[in-house]
């Protein structure tokens, strides 16, 4: 309670906490997503068992992105005083302990040969983000911390704090959604694959799993579809917060009647409807984030 008797309200229902939540998620969507991806898009017409690079390797993700986000946050983070001081070092150590535990999952395994990153892609996805932004929402609420605006226009607090949830709610939609839906299309095994007659006969009681592992993926067709999901869940995402939902049916049925002669192939039929739903049960949400923070400027 204040000296007036009135309820003290939170810092992040401040246009200054919001602010610099905003802001903060901002910048980890950058990291995570513009400047060193999670993983890169399959090269054109390459097997599944392509050559790693050094972005596949684990302590140079975390390096590398711990290092930017700690040159972002210190470039946000108002100098002199304790609150800066404290959210640089928490943010930072956060930023750098999500990447490694991601990287981690993404590579350990349940049991013998059950990799946790294909099948838990979507969810690692997620997880990763949640834990980042209520680290970051925390640290802020301690703190008190204010963050210097990273767009210098003529705007109030709460119209960048607007814009900064728009910029990352959008980068996690096209992005973060596309590891989100190949994890789907893991799990569901479903992912596009290049028939071919195989070697030896499968055992009769081979899992879907070891079947589908046996054919390469096909990355030519599986590149194209990663990025008319990236286009299709922006597109979804600027109608649920623009309120046209009558528009999410057309754009649905407009794509399945350009692939309709794909879509009497089953197999093709369940990769394209599975990725679809997921985009459309990710973009919704979002959009609604967006659609109710429009709604304040």
């Amino acid at each position: 309670m204040t000296a007036s008797g009135a309820a003290e309200v939170p810092w992040l229902a401040t246009p200054t906490g919001a602010l610099a939540l905003s802001q903060l998620v901002l910048v980890w969507m950058l990291v995570m997503y513009v400047t060193i991806s999670n993983r890169p898009l399959l090269p054109r017409g390459a097997d599944t068992a392509r050559k790693p690079t050094h972005l596949d390797n684990v302590g140079v993700i975390v390096i590398g992105r711990a290092t930017l986000m700690l040159v972002g946050v210190c470039a946000l983070f108002r100098p002199a005083t304790f609150g800066a001081i404290a959210g640089t070092v928490a943010v930072s150590i956060a930023a750098a302990a999500v990447t490694w535990a991601r990287a981690w999952l993404a590579q350990a395994k349940l049991g013998h040969d059950i990799a946790i990153g294909p099948k838990f892609a979507a969810e690692l996805e997620i997880l990763a983000t949640s834990l980042f932004v209520g680290v970051a929402a925390r640290t802020i609420e301690h703190t008190h911390a204010s963050i210097a605006p990273l767009l210098l226009l003529p705007l109030s607090e709460t119209r960048l704090a607007i814009i900064a949830t728009t910029a990352g709610t959008y980068l996690f939609a096209a992005y973060g959604g596309a590891h989100i839906v190949r994890g789907v299309l893991e799990k569901a095994t479903v992912l596009p694959r290049i028939a071919r007659t195989p070697l030896s006969t499968p055992a009769a009681d081979a899992s879907p799993e070891t079947v589908a592992a046996a054919q390469p993926l096909d990355t030519l067709e599986y590149n194209r579809g990663r990025l008319i999901g990236m286009i299709e869940r922006v597109m979804l995402l600027t109608l649920v917060a623009a309120g046209s939902y009558e528009a999410l049916g057309f754009i649905t049925a407009a794509k399945g009647l350009i692939r309709s002669r794909d879509l009497e192939n089953r197999a093709f039929a369940e990769y394209f409807l599975i990725g679809t739903l997921t985009s459309v049960a990710l973009t919704l949400p979002l959009g609604l984030l967006v659609r109710a923070a429009i709604r304040h400027w």
